[in-house]
C-alpha cells in the first residue's frame, strides 16, 4: 500500500470495503502524520496485528472505524489502548470484543465522545457499567443488537451526564 507515499497532509481516509488492505498497509497509514480519521470498515483482512501496527504510530487518529471486520477482538482494543491516546472516536460494530477489552479502552481513553458497539453480542451489563464509569464525556453510544445487555446495564447509560444520543436498534432516542 503506497497510498501514503507523497500524501503527507491527508486528514481523513475512507478505506471501506477494500478488500486488498492488509495489516501492513496499516503501517503506511501510520506514518502519515496528519492522518486524523481513518475509517477501515468491512475490510475483512485486517486483524488485531494491523491495529497494533496503526497504534504504533497514528496517535493523531482522533476518529476510527473498524466496524465489521471480523478478525478484531479485545487485543485490538489493547493496541488502541496502549498508542491511539487521542481518539474521540470508536466504532467496533460486530467486532469479537468483550467486556475485557472495553475494559482497557475506557480507562485509557476516556476523552472518547462517540463508541459504537452495535451487535457486539459479548457485550455485557458489566462493560456498560466501565462505560458508565469512566466515559463520562460519552455523547453518542449504538448499541443496537447488543443481546447480552439488559434494562440494568441501560440504566447505567442513562446516567451519562452528557449523552444525547443512544441507539438501540429500529428505536433510535435522542435523550
Amino acid at each position: 500500500m503506497n497510498v501514503s507515499l507523497g500524501l503527507n497532509n491527508l486528514r481523513s481516509i475512507n478505506l471501506s470495503f477494500c478488500a486488498n488492505i492488509r495489516d501492513t498497509g496499516l503501517k503506511c497509514l501510520a506514518k502519515m502524520g496528519s492522518l486524523s480519521h481513518v475509517n477501515l470498515r468491512s475490510c475483512d483482512n485486517i486483524s488485531d496485528i494491523g491495529i497494533a501496527y496503526l497504534a504504533d504510530g497514528g496517535s493523531r487518529i482522533q476518529t476510527l472505524d473498524v466496524s465489521f471486520c471480523d478478525k478484531i477482538g479485545d487485543q485490538a482494543l489493547v493496541h488502541i489502548s496502549q498508542g491511539l491516546y487521542n481518539l474521540r472516536s470508536l466504532s467496533l460494530n460486530a467486532c469479537h470484543v468483550t467486556d475485557e477489552g472495553l475494559n482497557k479502552v475506557v480507562r485509557t481513553l476516556r476523552d472518547l465522545t462517540a463508541l459504537n458497539i452495535g451487535q457486539c453480542s459479548r457485550i455485557t451489563d458489566k462493560g456498560l457499567g466501565l462505560i458508565g464509569d469512566f466515559l463520562t464525556n460519552l455523547r453518542e453510544i449504538d448499541l443496537y443488537g447488543c443481546t447480552s445487555i439488559t434494562t440494568v446495564g441501560l440504566e447505567r447509560i442513562m446516567q451519562l451526564p452528557h449523552l444525547s444520543v443512544l441507539n438501540l436498534g429500529l428505536w433510535h432516542k435522542r435523550v
